[in-house]
């Protein structure tokens, strides 16, 4: 079953064109640079962190805000269930994320990086850059697909990530990333391909 906050993207985000971005749209790398060739079934889960930033150094992120996003996220007393805002937070697509077919996802592709000002738990955030990989190696009882959040220090968390049709002949215009907020969580939604991703945790 679909989770109802999925539901609450906005449909004009697709015709958002940041003024002064300059870049060249194009998919991502075909194979993420560094990666061993023969482990297409565990790439991410058997890379070293040093493989992982030798791809990610070759992507181009857009930080132009309108195509990224940013904002406080939020945290909840686990005891009181009251919510306050916690680290400041920034994300941004990478520019081919847009251009993906499906096979390509499937692979394994960092559609985004997250900048954080401080640990935030639910996404495995710290302090500095973090990557969110998507790929369908997941094992999970409603989708297959999963984001794989990889932090400075090379640890990952893994949540289920649900990969989003907009119907037929819809196209992106360019690629986008956004934090997403519900009642109790908040998450990560991207453009990749035609379609878009939502990570949830």
């Amino acid at each position: 079953m679909r989770p109802p906050w999925l539901l609450l993207v906005p449909a004009l985000l697709w015709s958002v064109a940041p003024a002064g971005a300059q870049v060249t749209p194009r998919p991502s790398a075909t194979r993420p640079l560094g990666f061993p060739l023969k482990i297409a079934d565990a790439r991410l889960d058997t890379a070293s962190l040093r493989q992982v930033q030798g791809y990610v150094d070759s992507l181009t992120f857009d930080g132009v805000m309108g195509a990224a996003d940013s904002q406080r996220l939020m945290v909840i007393d686990p005891r009181t269930r009251e919510r306050r805002y916690g680290p400041l937070a920034k994300i941004e697509p990478e520019v081919g994320s847009y251009l993906l077919e499906e096979r390509q996802l499937a692979e394994g592709r960092v559609i985004a990086r997250i900048w954080s000002e401080s640990t935030y738990t639910k996404l495995g955030l710290e302090p500095g850059w973090t990557w969110w990989w998507v790929d369908d190696k997941g094992r999970f009882p409603d989708t297959r697909w999963r984001s794989v959040y990889i932090a400075p220090s090379g640890k990952t968390t893994v949540q289920p990530m649900y990969l989003l049709s907009h119907g037929p002949g819809f196209k992106w215009k360019q690629a986008i990333a956004r934090f997403l907020w519900s009642d109790t969580d908040d998450g990560t939604w991207g453009t990749c391909g035609a379609k878009c991703c939502a990570g949830k945790t």
